[in-house]
């Protein structure tokens, strides 16, 4: 089987500091990367505003990205309170400081060190929660641990309480940064690496829009006249209702798919222009409702507030852009609701009655742990919050609508729907509908994209020739866009067309001739060829770009395998296993190995370390099993393949194996 896995764990520690893709200096790649021309910054805005600027350094958007040790720790970092062990694998985690006061968080399974990472940025005010980022590989990572502040502990980031998570090597793409930082470009071509240093911070440019102009203007004398808007700089109170939402709806509005329209990308928006023009956000029909961690928007959306009465309620009748403080939430009531018999409390609206804490709650968000958020949508009578459970049928309901003539927003929705059901496994009943549904208007579309998108779809669905030929097609519409090619390369192995494969991972390979990942492509691609000793060659070099991805050394040991070298195969597998104790392919054939050559006390200390590090995995609950016939009773023998098939029933081996012994059995006790 090819591995085309985009995961290694290091059982290094890695204090990775952030290069270019392609390994040239720091320096260098500042130079030569995309950045946009000098703009005003938060010093400048600073020079004429520094009451704003201050007080707006203290809210939860000026301390959304910071470096540790920039703001109050408010963390336990006891080592019984850092602890967190993983519900569905043998691993733990913990976040520790070391004697220089830099922050870390390693991975840990059973007593040996795994992998440790140091935390390069903190993600999140603190106000509900902390994250931490990391570099491993050049690529911008979040880390598994959290700190939720309003419970006062530890526990997995978001998206890490799955048993097949991605561990260290979760990639914190634009789309992600575009909502909590401002805006870093991005090195195009890889997932997550950055014109580094990264911004830190959301600051006055992402409301206000690029205030160059405005700063110059400024100190060269220019006077506005009195009463009438400054045409330099956006203000948002001066906008109409709808523009004036749209700028915080940037971040706060999320629903399941936000879409980027074509020739834009989240590196790169000015607040001047309409969001619309930028990206588009959907949302699954539901049968159930519930608060998520960006859905203040979308629920305010939902509210008759927002859209009858004397004006349409937005985010800054209330909130305070500047100020960490909500205006007095009771005189925003009253511009509507005067009559007081209209409150059923004994006090009715008077100056101490909070309207909020009946009609807006705190309630548990269904998309993170421990945390309550304001629920935005203004209800009489405010239900019990429930889990939003998308329903398989109907159509997506568009938050913020695209711009375009009717074929292009037909278009944009059934790309988003596609994408909304491709996405894990929550909404995969819509895939099938939603493909056909895009399907039919490709031959109408020249945008790469939708062509990309349904050929990911198609792979998901196990349709490798109509995803060999959207990704085609989508190459065509865009020679320079390569972020859909690993799965171009996975669906031509999938077909066995290991020779146009092989040269799409060439391609990728001088594009990114640093990219440890790149060259393991391309080695798996020749192992397929049965070229194995140029397989070898790459392997190699892929591991010294990329020395503690276990996959890489699986792989490696697979072609030395089929080579005819089971000796130096074993020796890749135990630098697998040595990566990442959890890589269960690299025990299964690391034992394989010591039976075949009858190393039985290798082979059942080869199990005992499978079984420790994968306590509930079916193949290694098998191995098990094989190892007690050596030297166990039948009665514990039958245990433990009992274990095998319960937590692996389609394991046929282990119903013929343990009926094998049994007969066996049975016949040695007639005789």
């Amino acid at each position: 089987m090819l591995f085309i896995l985009f995961a290694a764990s290091s059982c290094t520690v890695s204090d990775e500091q952030p290069t270019r893709i392609d390994g040239a200096p720091l320096a260098a790649m500042q130079k030569t990367a995309s950045a946009p021309a000098q703009t005003a910054t938060i010093g400048d805005c600073e020079d004429c505003h520094p009451e704003q600027v201050d007080a707006f350094k203290a809210t939860g958007m000026g301390r959304s990205l910071y470096r540790p040790n920039q703001q109050p720790t408010i963390e336990n970092f006891n080592t019984a309170a850092a602890t967190v062990r993983h519900p569905k694998m043998a691993a733990t985690y913990r976040a520790y400081r070391d004697s220089a006061n830099r922050w870390w968080q390693e991975e840990r399974v059973g007593d040996k060190l795994v992998q440790a990472v140091q935390v390069k940025y903190i993600i999140g005010s603190g106000n509900h929660s902390r994250s931490y980022l990391g570099i491993v590989n050049n690529e911008l990572i979040q880390l598994p641990l959290t700190w939720y502040t309003q419970a006062k502990k530890w526990d997995l980031s978001p998206g890490y309480e799955g048993a097949g998570h991605m561990r260290f090597l979760r990639t914190i793409g634009p789309e992600c940064l575009f909502c909590h930082n401002d805006l870093t470009p991005h090195i195009k071509g890889t997932q997550s690496t950055y014109r580094w240093p990264l911004a830190e911070g959301i600051t006055c440019v992402r409301c206000h829009g690029d205030g160059t102009q405005h700063v110059s203007k400024r100190r060269s004398g220019f006077v506005l006249p009195v009463g009438r808007p400054d045409p330099t700089i956006i203000n948002p109170k001066h906008l109409d209702r709808k523009k004036s939402f749209e700028v915080c709806q940037q971040c706060h509005l999320q629903g399941h798919v936000r879409l980027l329209m074509p020739n834009q990308s989240w590196d790169n928006y000015a607040t001047k222009d309409g969001l619309a023009l930028h990206h588009a956000v959907y949302s699954l029909p539901a049968e159930q409702q519930s608060v998520e961690i960006a859905s203040h928007a979308q629920r305010l959306i939902e509210s008759a507030c927002s859209t009858m009465g004397r004006r349409s309620l937005q985010c800054i009748d209330c909130h305070q852009p500047h100020r960490h403080k909500v205006k007095a939430v009771r005189d925003v009531c009253n511009d509507c609701h005067q009559d007081k018999r209209q409150c059923s409390l004994p006090d009715g609206q008077k100056a101490n009655s909070a309207c909020a804490g009946c009609h807006m709650p705190n309630v548990r968000v269904s998309d993170a742990p421990h945390m309550k958020f304001t629920d935005h949508k203004i209800q009489r009578v405010h239900p019990i919050p429930t889990i939003r459970t998308a329903s398989p049928d109907g159509p997506l309901k568009p938050l913020l609508a695209p711009s375009g003539t009717g074929l292009e927003i037909e278009i944009y929705r059934a790309v988003a729907d596609t994408l909304a059901s491709v996405r894990g496994d929550k909404h995969s009943t819509r895939l099938k509908s939603a493909v056909e549904s895009l399907g039919r208007y490709l031959p109408h579309t020249k945008w790469w994209k939708a062509w990309a998108v349904y050929g990911r779809a198609s792979l998901v669905m196990g349709r490798d020739a109509v995803a060999v030929t959207a990704f085609d097609r989508a190459s065509e519409l865009s020679p320079n866009e390569h972020s859909f090619k690993t799965m171009h390369i996975q669906a031509l192995v999938n077909l066995k067309r290991y020779s146009k494969a092989r040269l799409l991972a060439e391609k990728l390979v001088a594009l990114q001739p640093k990219n440890g990942l790149a060259h393991g492509l391309l080695a798996a691609c020749l192992q397929r060829l049965k070229r194995h000793s140029e397989a070898s060659q790459i392997y190699q070099n892929a591991v010294k770009l990329l020395p503690n991805d276990s996959t890489l050394h699986f792989n490696w040991g697979m072609n030395l395998l089929e080579s005819g070298d089971p000796l130096a195969a074993s020796k890749r597998w135990q630098a697998a296993v040595k990566a990442d104790p959890l890589n269960v392919d690299a025990h299964i054939e690391l034992i394989t190995y010591y039976r075949a050559n009858k190393m039985d006390i290798q082979a059942n200390n080869q199990a005992v370390r499978a079984y420790q590090a994968n306590p509930e995995n079916g193949r290694v609950l098998l191995e098990i099993a094989r190892e007690s016939r050596r030297h166990e009773p039948f009665s514990t023998v039958f245990e433990r393949y009992n274990a095998a098939i319960v937590a692996d029933p389609n394991q046929l081996a282990a119903y013929l194996e343990l009926s094998e012994h049994a007969t066996a059995h049975n016949n040695r006790e007639d005789e």
